[in-house]
């Protein structure tokens, strides 16, 4: 079974490049925070529900044609504003399928955020906010 810890005991957090180098250096004391708050929540759900890394990254990565299509289906359906918010430094395939979802949603919009890793809602949190008073805006005038 897999263990939310790795070899050294330590909590294991599965998503890379979450913050840049540079953002860590600047703000030590959110680091800590988000990494307390983070491997907390990992620490319970792995407790909660046990279960190994393949079969974790398979409730997300499920390649069945029928589970594809619901998908896809359920994008092209979202009627509501979309706001899809990434960092330039995400991983390649977590951009692709942030990519994908703006483009199959109806009326989404990308914004990639510039010395942003995977949590860049969490580091640039102005660009967030703009953003979403942007995107508000722009749904009161629909």
């Amino acid at each position: 079974m897999f263990s939310s810890l790795d070899a050294d005991e330590r909590i294991w957090l599965g998503v890379g490049n979450s913050f840049t180098d540079r953002w860590i250096a600047e703000n030590p004391k959110d680091y800590a925070r988000y990494i307390r708050v983070r491997s907390t929540a990992a620490a319970i759900e792995a407790a909660r529900y046990p279960r190994s890394l393949e079969q974790s990254q398979g409730e997300f990565l499920s390649a069945d044609p029928s589970d594809v299509d619901w998908f896809q289906q359920g994008l092209e359906s979202i009627t509501s504003p979309l706001l899809v918010l990434i960092g330039n430094q995400e991983r390649p395939r977590i951009r692709r399928g942030a990519e994908h979802v703006a483009a199959t949603v109806p009326g989404a919009n990308l914004l990639v955020v510039e010395d942003a890793g995977h949590n860049a809602y969490f580091q640039r949190q102005d660009i967030l906010v703009e953003a979403i008073r942007n995107t508000v805006a722009g749904a009161r005038t629909i």
